[in-house]
């Protein structure tokens, strides 16, 4: 408890205290022409740091903050996939580059629903503390408290940036900010790859008007299949999840 009680106390003077000489602008720390990316199952119509406290669906929240009930958007320097070179594994995914940070395509791609990848670019002016060397106990980029996002922005601070990775916690700090990708589901009939709304004019043409869907999702090896038939005909609908779309 006496730990817990110093702990507060020294938050709560820091927050008066003058942090200037760990800030450093985005031209200073060398990131303010650098391009992160941001990865989310929500599709955002306007920044908001206080998105997971604002918004009741958790999992929905979990891809949009720096942590479960972090306060901030989270950004990556990678994408998680090269756009000049896409590679898909055999149940139709984005084959993911292994690389340092999390990647925008880890946080936009899984499940089945639409994600949403968006590129962001820092004004020059904008304010950066970096997450290991600062008068904050216990800081950390991936799960920015509440406490502590009070202490940052009493002292002006716009991001926090950690060797590559960055949590934004000012709006107004950013130069740029727009939707590049779309991950979504296709499917694949016949090897002609689909939107959703495509599938049931195609069916049509292939089995006809009447038709019967067999079960649910099948499985081979990694890929999955809806199974439509019509008499001694019969079609495999394969899904494709995660699909890169450019915007």
């Amino acid at each position: 408890m006496k730990q817990l009680i110093k702990k507060l106390l020294r938050e709560s003077l820091i927050s008066e205290k003058d942090l200037s000489s760990e800030m450093k602008t985005a031209q200073e720390v060398g990131i303010s022409d650098k391009i992160f990316y941001h990865g989310t199952r929500i599709k955002i119509d306007k920044i908001d740091p206080m998105f997971r406290q604002n918004n009741s669906d958790a999992m929905k929240g979990k891809s949009s903050g720096s942590a479960n009930h972090g306060v901030g958007l989270y950004l990556s320097p990678y994408l998680g996939f090269d756009p000049n070179n896409l590679t898909y594994a055999g149940n139709g995914s984005v084959v993911m580059k292994r690389e340092g940070a999390d990647n925008a395509y880890k946080w936009a791609g899984w499940g089945d629903d639409d994600g949403y990848i968006y590129l962001m670019k820092l004004k020059p002016t904008a304010t950066i503390i970096d997450e290991h060397y600062n008068k904050i106990d216990g800081l950390k980029i991936k799960n920015i408290e509440m406490n502590k996002y009070q202490i940052l922005l009493k002292n002006s601070i716009d991001a926090v940036w950690s060797g590559g990775e960055l949590v934004l916690l000012n709006p107004d700090a950013v130069q740029e900010f727009k939707l590049i990708y779309r991950i979504g589901t296709k499917y694949q009939i016949k090897g002609e790859t689909l939107n959703k709304d495509e599938i049931e004019p195609t069916l049509k043409q292939v089995l006809g008007n009447k038709y019967t869907k067999i079960g649910d999702v099948h499985r081979l090896g990694e890929k999955r299949y809806y199974m439509y038939v019509a008499g001694t005909k019969s079609v495999e609908v394969f899904i494709l999840p995660n699909q890169v779309i450019p915007v």
